[in-house]
């Protein structure tokens, strides 16, 4: 499983649906996880806790979110920042020796960023699990943000966009996590008769799940929880509003 960024500890972002995915994997089958270091706070007991659940951890150095040197070898590129921010030819040599000590059965790549490395290795399945449609992100990003700097991230957006889209014909199965986003993704390869194709036989919703204990208050800071004892089932909402998959 090629991951962005450790899903431990599970508190924030794409972590939150990221550690119970990885846990239920896990119990079912052996997991390899390469994965990104950023220095969080919390990373290296994350590391600790989640090698007690998986077959192995490997990780490597990642790139600060805005790196000059990164930056600027995306400028002439058409592959968008993201992606050469978290994919490096180094990275993908460490990812090959240990496929040649566990020769994967299926490649996992979570999210559109980390889709490059299912080129670079043969496996029997391969799937990308999206957790946004990021292109959604950029172009709201574009309609609100400054005139002086939206023509740079229309520029973004629609390498994004390209690099989103041509990427699931790598993969055998295509996950988004509301069909919000799915039919957005379909909307969007309209026009792009191979991709479109390719999205209708092998593009699915499977809508994530979270560990309700991980923010129960009543386990922080003794807290009282706000759930009422009454048998009912309970519900709590970590996303934002601001992406309209969540609101979903």
């Amino acid at each position: 499983m090629f991951l962005p960024q450790l899903p431990y500890p599970p508190h924030s972002g794409g972590r939150i649906v990221t550690a119970p995915l990885v846990e239920g994997v896990a119990e079912r089958h052996e997991v390899h996880l390469f994965s990104l270091m950023h220095g969080f706070q919390g990373e290296e007991e994350g590391r600790e806790q989640i090698s007690e659940l998986v077959a192995g951890v490997h990780t490597v150095a990642g790139t600060k979110r805005l790196d000059p040197g990164v930056m600027l070898s995306a400028l002439g590129s058409k592959e968008p920042y993201k992606v050469h921010r978290f994919f490096k030819n180094e990275r993908v040599e460490k990812a090959r020796a240990i496929t040649k000590d566990h020769p994967p059965d299926v490649i996992h790549c979570q999210n559109f960023y980390t889709a490059k490395y299912a080129t670079t290795l043969d496996a029997p399945r391969k799937v990308l699990y999206k957790e946004n449609f990021e292109t959604l992100l950029l172009r709201r990003w574009a309609e609100r943000a400054n005139p002086l700097v939206k023509p740079l991230i229309r520029v973004e957006q629609k390498r994004t966009l390209d690099f989103e889209l041509e990427s699931c014909l790598w993969f055998d199965e295509v996950v988004t996590i509301s069909s919000r986003d799915e039919t957005n993704l379909k909307e969007a390869a309209k026009g792009r008769p191979e991709i479109s194709h390719h999205l209708e036989d092998h593009l699915q919703t499977v809508l994530p799940s979270i560990r309700l204990k991980d923010y129960d208050p009543s386990k922080v800071d003794d807290l009282d929880s706000p759930f009422p004892d009454d048998g009912r089932r309970k519900l709590v909402f970590t996303g934002s509003f601001n992406y309209l998959a969540n609101v979903e």
